[in-house]
């Protein structure tokens, strides 16, 4: 509440270096996450995220959180068809986190149902010789990770 994100962030560290608890350090470690994302640190925030997965692979926020930082950033700000390519990437980790945790498929599918209207439509995949519809491509940036191309 006071904004005090690096005390938080410390505290939070304190947490999880002196729990044994991976159920708990997981509670940590997603709270952490989530407080890095506040703070704008995206690239932290998506390290805690997996961090947290890591202590606990039965829960859907981390991938809810992951597809949040993902269309959050810019991987491409100089290439807005590009740039596009996040939306890939968050759909991906939406539709884990809505088969893990049954419960997150509501909101997911909202969310996904709002990423794929931002998806590259053809004629952007088509000037863009590196995207090749049913390929995998890997999305730059703080996301850096592989994936299907597709469009919308």
């Amino acid at each position: 509440k006071k904004e005090d994100y690096n005390k938080a962030i410390s505290f939070y560290n304190e947490a999880i270096a002196l729990e044994e608890v991976d159920t708990l350090k997981y509670t940590y470690a997603i709270e952490k996450a989530n407080t890095l994302y506040i703070a704008k640190r995206y690239s932290e925030a998506k390290s805690a995220a997996l961090q947290a997965i890591s202590f606990d692979s039965r829960q859907g926020e981390p991938y809810m959180l992951l597809a949040t930082i993902y269309v959050t950033v810019d991987p491409y700000p100089e290439d807005p068809i590009l740039n596009k390519t996040k939306y890939w990437v968050a759909v991906d980790k939406l539709q884990t986190a809505k088969s893990i945790e049954p419960e997150l498929a509501e909101k997911a599918n909202t969310l996904i149902n709002a990423y794929r209207k931002h998806y590259p439509n053809s004629d952007d995949v088509f000037m863009h010789n590196e995207l090749k519809v049913g390929e995998a491509y890997t999305v730059g940036g703080v996301i850096g990770e592989r994936v299907i191309c597709r469009e919308q």
